[in-house]
């Protein structure tokens, strides 16, 4: 291979040009520094040549060549300047060339894999049979391509699909399974071509057809595509004139049918136009020449009238045409005048409109040779009385029989008597249904074709529009018949009229007006079902966001919200707080409030809260508001900023002021600064007792100012138990056992609850607060935080005392308030001081330390409990 600047062999490593070593500056396609490819491929070169042995001499044995460039030729008689070689021609090759060179070197030296098992595909040499695609080229082993289409044809396919499978490489569909080893062109089965030939092929001429091409391909049995055609052709161009000599694979071809086209020659086209007088100036073009251009000024046909036409104007020819002896001229086309050339007869003239002359004058249509039958055609003019005629100004006679003729506008029969003039108007009569189908009218034949066909009656149809909200209100509507149609069968009907017959006759004419999605347009489509359709305005100005750092260009379509990327560049809130990051937004979007925190006043103005964030402007503190009134009472409702009552609002609270008969407190819901209302009896609850106190009831008080009594003033009858208990008591003093504690219990307290309450008086009064609190407050429950076993049980104990509902969820106790609610006559801790009162020592209790048990002393007793009790009490 000989190299550009370097001509020395391929084998050895010395250059032409002694110790340049092909890196000398000259000129053209021998001089120049090399490109990296090239020196990489010389390398390569003397890398193979200096690890094979060879039998050449040595560089050192090796003669040294003269240089080939003569040195200063140019100041010499002899001498003459080099000159540059011509460039190497480069040779295209297509992507086709490059598939079939691929595969044929592939296939020579085994590298060629089988897309099904990934194995090489052998050469001849083993006999391993191949199936080629003729799609995609690939080459397969013949078993595995069997096998794959075998495996195809087993799989479901839908209804009415012939079978197939696909080329693993190409998704190409055949429809018959590969059983045969065949070459390339498939002309020869089990190939067994000579050593010089491609593997797998027959060695012989490939002859198979080109797509549009009726030369076969000349190269040998070869894998890949076929090699474009390289027949010489001689197309003609469009006008005939010029032949061009082309290569068929470059021949212009329709991409349809692939017939060859005619080619342009660039020359005048020259063919005759369409008028018959001038030819085409055009160049070689394809298809029809245009029509003449030019206009030619002449005469109509009966020569009243003249005006300018295009080359090539006929007028229509007649079959009458009148005879002129006045003039000769050449015409072109017909005016809208009467001809009025006389006939023959020279009485009649010809009544219609310009036509071309005849060489001879016109026989006259009136003429007894022409008219030979009555006006009806039934009977010849010789078989009626006085029916001959001697010319054509003579009479016609009449048969007097029905006419028969049928009417050229709606086809139906004359009924006048044969006459000579037009049948009269027909007047058959024709029933026409109206458009809606209800009714029916009778007309003649010549008033429909004045009014028309269609009639109309007067029923209004009342069915709904598409829009379902509107009546049709349309006169005769033929959609009429379904006004009256409801529930399934009415959906039914609706689905078999056309949707073209719907919208005809029942689009609703009011314009829909609903806003659409931009927001700002109205809908201006007939009223309508569903949603309305998208805004089609659009605005043809820049859209800039807020910032300023996006735009979009238009046109916008409307509504169009433009979202940008980049952080806001508003300023920073007032409070002195940085701004949070957040993009840009439009102005109806505010900022995102402050999050950071800090310390508020309440409303209330009692606290202050910390850990509030900055934006937040109602802050509570949840306590009561416990402001004084006007009438005297403490605000119930929690933290709030704005007055405690309305101008119209009243006083939630009990009134709570002693009435000034019974000395008892007021019930009644606060009347402000007004006296009580004393005309009612008082509600009070009182306890009612017998003389001997053993009986007790509850009442109420009753007092009023119509009965100034209490109840409180009247004692029950005793009963028999009351000289039971007076019994008892005595009984009681004579033993010396003291029972006024017994007899001051009102509610039957258990033994563990007096026992917890004398343990945990703290907690126990702190209950009983809130209890007491609870019956006053118009709070409709009371909830007690989550606390030990035997605090719990308390609580609940005790809430029975009160008349309260318990209720316990997630270890929470709920407090409800009863209709029947209300204090004891006795509250627990009192009951313990009266207990402590009552006993003549004192009761001490002591924690004691460590793990010793607690000591429990009562006049000089002592008694032991378990510690684990005494942590269940305490804790």
């Amino acid at each position: 291979m000989e190299i550009p600047g370097n001509r020395a062999d391929n084998k050895s490593s010395t250059s032409s040009r002694g110790r340049g070593r092909g890196r000398g500056r000259g000129h053209g396609a021998r001089g120049g520094r090399k490109s990296h490819s090239t020196r990489q491929s010389i390398s390569e070169t003397n890398e193979e040549s200096s690890t094979q042995p060879s039998s050449e001499p040595s560089n050192s044995d090796r003669p040294k060549p003269k240089p080939r460039r003569k040195f200063n030729g140019f100041l010499t008689q002899s001498g003459q300047q080099s000159q540059p070689l011509p460039p190497i021609p480069q040779v295209e090759t297509t992507d086709e060339d490059d598939i079939r060179s691929r595969l044929e070197r592939e296939l020579r030296v085994g590298k060629v894999e089988c897309l099904i098992c990934f194995e090489v595909v052998k050469t001849q040499d083993v006999f391993q049979r191949t199936h080629s695609c003729n799609t995609c080229f690939n080459v397969y082993h013949l078993k595995c391509i069997t096998e794959w289409a075998k495996q195809s044809f087993g799989q479901p396919f839908k209804e009415g699909e012939q079978k197939h499978w696909r080329c693993p490489g190409c998704q190409t569909k055949s429809t018959k399974i590969p059983r045969e080893y065949r070459c390339f062109c498939r002309r020869q089965r089990d190939p067994k071509p000579d050593k010089l030939a491609v593997p797998h092929s027959c060695g012989q001429s490939c002859s198979r057809k080109r797509q549009h091409c009726k030369h076969p391909c000349p190269l040998p049995c070869h894998p890949g595509p076929c090699m474009d055609c390289q027949t010489s052709l001689h197309v003609k161009c469009h006008c005939g004139k010029t032949t061009t000599p082309i290569k068929c694979a470059y021949a212009p071809r329709d991409p349809s049918t692939g017939k060859i086209l005619p080619t342009a020659c660039g020359d005048v086209c020259g063919k005759q136009l369409g008028c018959g007088q001038h030819t085409c100036i055009d160049q070689c073009h394809p298809g029809p020449c245009s029509p003449c251009n030019k206009v030619e000024n002449s005469k109509c046909y009966c020569g009243k009238e003249r005006s300018e036409k295009p080359c090539g104007t006929r007028g229509y020819l007649g079959k009458q045409a009148c005879y002129s002896k006045d003039e000769f001229h050449i015409a072109l086309w017909e005016c809208s005048n009467v001809c009025g050339e006389y006939y023959d007869c020279n009485f009649h003239k010809c009544q219609g409109f310009c036509h071309p002359p005849s060489r001879k004058a016109l026989t006259c249509p009136l003429s007894p040779e022409v008219i030979t039958r009555c006006p009806c055609g039934k009977h010849a003019l010789k078989e009626l009385n006085n029916g001959e005629r001697k010319s054509c100004q003579d009479s016609i006679a009449s048969c007097g029989k029905t006419c028969g003729k049928s009417h050229l506008n709606c086809g139906h029969i004359c009924k006048s008597k044969c006459h000579t003039d037009e049948c009269p108007p027909c007047d058959t009569e024709i029933t026409t249904v109206c458009r809606c189908g209800v009714s029916k009218v009778t007309r003649k034949c010549f008033e429909v074709q004045q009014e028309g066909e269609e009639v109309l009656c007067d029923r209004v149809c009342h069915s709904l529009r598409l829009c379902g909200k509107h009546e049709c209100l349309k006169r005769c509507c033929p959609l009429r018949e379904f006004e009256d149609r409801r529930g399934k069968r009415k959906a039914l009907i609706d689905t078999q009229i056309p949707e073209e017959v719907m919208q005809m006759w029942h689009t609703c004419p009011i314009i829909c007006g609903k806003t659409l999605s931009c927001g700002t347009h109205k809908c201006l489509e007939p009223d309508h079902k569903g949603k309305c359709g998208p805004c089609l305005n659009a605005s043809f100005d820049e859209l800039t966001c807020s910032c300023g750092n996006t735009t979009l260009e238009p046109p916008i379509p409307c509504g169009t919200e433009i979202h940008c990327t980049y952080p806001c560049n508003r300023p920073p809130p007032e409070c002195g707080h940085p701004r949070p990051s957040h993009t840009c937004h439009g102005d109806d979007v505010s900022c995102p409030p402050c999050p950071f925190l800090t310390t508020r006043s309440c409303q209330c103005g009692k606290s202050q809260i910390s850990n509030v964030r900055c934006s937040q402007e109602n802050v509570r503190c949840g306590k009561k508001c416990d402001k004084i009134q006007e009438c005297g009472h403490r605000c119930k409702k929690s933290c709030h900023k704005d007055e405690c009552r309305g101008p119209e609002e009243a006083c939630s609270s009990v009134c709570g002021r002693l009435r000034s008969i019974c000395s008892h407190t007021d019930i009644a819901q606060c009347h402000g600064l007004t006296p009580c209302d004393e005309s009612m009896p008082c509600q009070a609850v009182i306890i009612m007792a017998c003389k001997c106190g053993t009986q007790k009831a509850k009442a109420t008080c009753g007092a009023s100012l119509s009965n100034t009594h209490s109840k409180q003033d009247v004692y029950l009858e005793c009963k028999s138990s009351c000289a039971a208990a007076e019994r008892n008591s005595r009984l009681a003093r004579a033993l010396g056992i003291n029972d006024t504690f017994k007899r001051k219990i009102d509610y039957n307290f258990s033994s563990e609850t007096i026992r917890f309450a004398q343990i945990n008086q703290g907690f126990v009064s702190g209950i009983e607060k809130a209890y007491n609190e609870f019956i006053d407050s118009s709070n409709r429950a009371l909830q007690l935080p989550l606390m030990n076993k035997s605090r719990s049980a308390f609580c609940i104990d005790y809430a029975e005392a009160y008349g309260f509902d318990t209720e316990i969820f997630e270890d929470v106790i709920t407090i409800r308030r009863k209709i029947g609610s209300h204090l004891p006559s006795q509250l627990l801790t009192k009951l313990v001081d009266e207990y402590k009162q009552d006993k003549a020592g004192v009761i001490e209790f002591r924690k004691p330390s460590g793990q010793s048990t607690p000591q429990l002393s009562r006049q000089g007793s002592v008694s032991t409990h378990q510690s684990d009790d005494w942590e269940e009490l305490t804790n």
